[in-house]
């Protein structure tokens, strides 16, 4: 295959750059563009086959040590009728076993709520559910996030999700300033794991001297900087600069990074909450987080999400 050149760059482009240059994130023309390998989960369910062998085997070992028996005509007609019957048998409970498998797998694919079209869940939410990324918050998402949700009500995702805890009823309080659209994001900066967040602001007006007054007695564990219309929330204020300079376009975000468009591409484009895991370990994580500060309907859904085995997925 013919070496692909970045037009603005000049850079080699590698065979996991499909849309975009890695380099300097340059949209590639047509011509370099590659269509990224698709891989779906499937389920295995056993099938019957293995009865004909045990069947089989049962024989051969009956001829292989007990051989001076068919030499005797009524013996062998006698031994012959209990072998069928054996065999019978074997088949009955090969059938029944392989079928209650079946049964139960697809029971636990009905209980997970797994939805007909591949990466998708049902969870059955009265949240809203419209096309993803319509505004403009994907763009204040550093490039190397590992974890991305993206939802249309943070109050109904705060409200459904978030536990009694201290710190997780104040998360809840941010409702009287957040308009719907959100999205929550997690990376490592030299090894520790930080959490941004990402929201469109009711009101600007005031706005500052408000989220002052939520922060107080939380000054450690939040920051926060309102970007016109954008309420930027993180760990700390290096995750705030980062995002913010994310979003104003003097680094590359992620929704220009070749691991989101990949991820992107098999996915429905409207549903309630797009979630996308960019490895294992943020798996992890999210589990210890939901642990701490998530409701029970949470942990619940989140067992179901990464039961899936599902690295990006859409709750519809």
């Amino acid at each position: 295959m013919s070496v692909r050149v970045c037009p603005k760059c000049k850079s080699i482009l590698g065979n996991n750059e499909y849309y975009f240059c890695a380099s300097c994130a340059n949209p590639l023309d047509a011509n370099l563009v590659r269509q990224p390998v698709i891989t779906q989960i499937t389920r295995y369910i056993p099938q019957s086959s293995g009865k004909s062998f045990f069947s089989g085997m049962i024989s051969q070992q009956i001829q292989k040590h007990l051989g001076f028996i068919l030499d005797n005509q009524d013996l062998k007609r006698s031994l012959i009728l209990i072998v069928a019957g054996i065999s019978v048998l074997i088949n009955i409970v090969l059938i029944y076993r392989s079928n209650s498998q079946s049964v139960r797998i697809n029971r636990i694919i009905m209980e997970n709520n797994v939805a007909a079209v591949p990466n998708t869940l049902q969870f059955g939410y009265t949240w809203p559910s419209k096309i993803f990324n319509t505004h403009s918050l994907l763009d204040f998402v550093p490039k190397d996030a590992e974890l991305y949700i993206e939802g249309h009500s943070y109050k109904d995702f705060s409200n459904t999700y978030l536990n009694t805890t201290e710190e997780a009823v104040y998360l809840k309080l941010f409702n009287l300033l957040l308009d719907d659209p959100f999205v929550i994001y997690a990376l490592r900066n030299e090894g520790n794991l930080e959490w941004g967040a990402v929201t469109l602001l009711k009101e600007t007006d005031g706005v500052d001297k408000k989220i002052i007054e939520l922060l107080e007695g939380f000054e450690g564990s939040f920051k926060h900087k309102v970007i016109e219309d954008k309420l930027l929330m993180a760990t700390n204020d290096a995750l705030i600069e980062q995002s913010e300079s994310a979003g104003q376009k003097k680094e590359t975000n992620l929704g220009l990074n070749q691991k989101y468009a990949t991820a992107k591409a098999v996915l429905p484009r409207e549903g309630h909450l797009l979630i996308m895991f960019f490895n294992d370990d943020i798996k992890k994580d999210l589990s210890n987080i939901v642990e701490k500060y998530g409701s029970d309907r949470a942990k619940q859904d989140l067992e179901i999400i990464l039961s899936t085995g599902y690295n990006e997925l859409v709750i519809q």
